[in-house]
């Protein structure tokens, strides 16, 4: 079903001034006007409302798909292997999608039923969009109210849907809240919907090469959920790791990385702490001191071993600490200018190690979207200014690397002269070597 069937969207390119990409010096420090790097293409060209949790994953052939909530609808599109938009596709009256892809370019979305009455996948495989499947565990109640939901896919298809849910209406107090989680094997359909626990919250799901899941918890004590072949569900402690939660990855082999924030007078301490594959927690590493109202430091990890987070400093820069496979961590390195304001960083890693960190700089209302990237083995790179002072109301970036290195920056924004906000994206070539 196309509920925007009346709209032309294939090859589709704004009127904006497009300039060759630079990143080694590229120009204009942040608040300045900067020519902006290549065209921008549209996924939805309006929406009279907002829009709400935008998507974007990116397969190893290539192709794109993005989703995200306008109005009461969720809505998917896709790219062609190179890189223009298809149109977008009405998935469900919905709300809130979460989406992860495996290698072979199948793409799971989940999303919540209107008034949080329960969480209902799809999937884009062979071809075409196949039917709703709900996962949401039957209740004794006349009815369920289910929040949080994430979602976590491997390169080989396991995928993970968890969220927070509780029987009856989302005002009621007459039973508890809980999590729940669902389960497909890369080969085969959803498991039966277990209950995972009744303490704490959902911080974090992830899903390793060979389909061993886990959720972490981190709302009283930091506990790891694991889900045994049996579909059983068992709570392990993290009890070495300290802090406020800002942060999680996995990669592979079954390594975990969380970042927290620890008060450590007189500076916000930001941690780094590890699960090496099948051995205890490591101590907290500290790698830098964050700024006091900053609230995330997204991480990633790689299937050698390579790790990464990012943080707002307390000096005011975005900054990257790294570790090498079976080294030690670098303090955090600055990638944007000090003196601005700066949130919603986002971070990506591509096999080989390079990596991209993307972050919103400026007042509400006015803010610009920035990127800094890393090659493998190299040094990061100048700011570049991904949106351009035609952009207002800049929302919700997402960041994703394409096979061949370039990468491809989404966000939702007004652009001047047009009516509605729009959600579009932009490839940017991968950046030359250092000098």
């Amino acid at each position: 079903m196309y509920r925007l069937a009346a709209i032309t969207l294939t090859c589709t390119l704004l009127a904006l001034p497009a300039t060759p990409p630079t990143y080694a010096g590229a120009g204009a420090a942040p608040g300045a006007t900067a020519p902006e790097p290549g065209p921008v293409r549209v996924i939805m060209p309006t929406c009279a409302d907002e829009v709400v949790s935008p998507q974007l994953v990116t397969d190893r052939h290539s192709v794109s798909t993005a989703a995200w909530e306008c109005g009461p609808h969720v809505y998917a599109a896709r790219t062609t292997a190179a890189g223009t938009w298809t149109r977008p596709v009405d998935l469900a009256v919905a709300r809130q999608p979460v989406a992860a892809t495996d290698r072979r370019g199948r793409v799971t979305v989940a999303y919540r039923m209107l008034h949080g009455m329960g969480i209902v996948t799809r999937r884009w495989a062979n071809g075409r969009w196949q039917r709703p499947v709900e996962v949401t565990q039957p209740s004794h109640a006349d009815s369920v109210y289910v929040q949080s939901h994430q979602i976590a896919v491997n390169a080989r298809g396991d995928t993970l849907v968890a969220w927070m849910q509780k029987d009856g209406q989302a005002d009621g107090d007459s039973y508890p809240i809980y999590k729940v989680a669902a389960f497909r094997p890369y080969d085969g359909s959803w498991g039966p919907t277990v209950r995972v626990g009744d303490r704490g919250w959902l911080d974090a799901t992830l899903v390793d090469g060979t389909g061993h899941a886990s959720i972490l918890t981190a709302t009283i004590d930091y506990e790891v959920y694991r889900r045994t072949p049996a579909n059983q569900w068992v709570a392990h402690s993290a009890a070495s790791i300290d802090g406020d939660f800002a942060g999680a990855a996995g990669n592979a082999a079954g390594a975990m990385l969380v970042t927290t924030f620890v008060l450590w007078a007189p500076t916000n301490s930001v941690l780094a702490n590890e699960k090496p594959s099948a051995k205890p927690w490591l101590p907290g590493v500290e790698v830098g001191a964050r700024y006091p109202r900053a609230h995330q430091a997204p991480a990633v990890l790689d299937s050698a071993g390579r790790g990464a987070v990012a943080f707002v400093s307390d000096t005011g820069p975005v900054a990257v600490a790294t570790r090498p496979a079976d080294g030690a961590w670098s303090p955090g390195v600055p990638v944007s200018p000090s003196g601005r304001r700066v949130h919603v960083i986002r971070l990506a890693s591509r096999p080989g190690g390079a990596l991209a960190v993307s972050w919103l700089d400026g007042k509400p209302g006015t803010e610009q979207l920035w990127l800094a990237v890393r090659p493998a083995a190299g040094t990061w790179s100048e700011p570049v200014q991904v949106t351009g002072s035609s952009w207002t109301a800049v929302h919700d970036p997402q960041l994703s690397f394409r096979p061949n290195g370039d990468l491809i920056a989404a966000w939702s924004g007004l652009l001047a002269g047009h009516d509605g906000i729009r959600l579009v994206s932009r490839v940017l070539p991968t950046p030359p070597p250092p000098r």
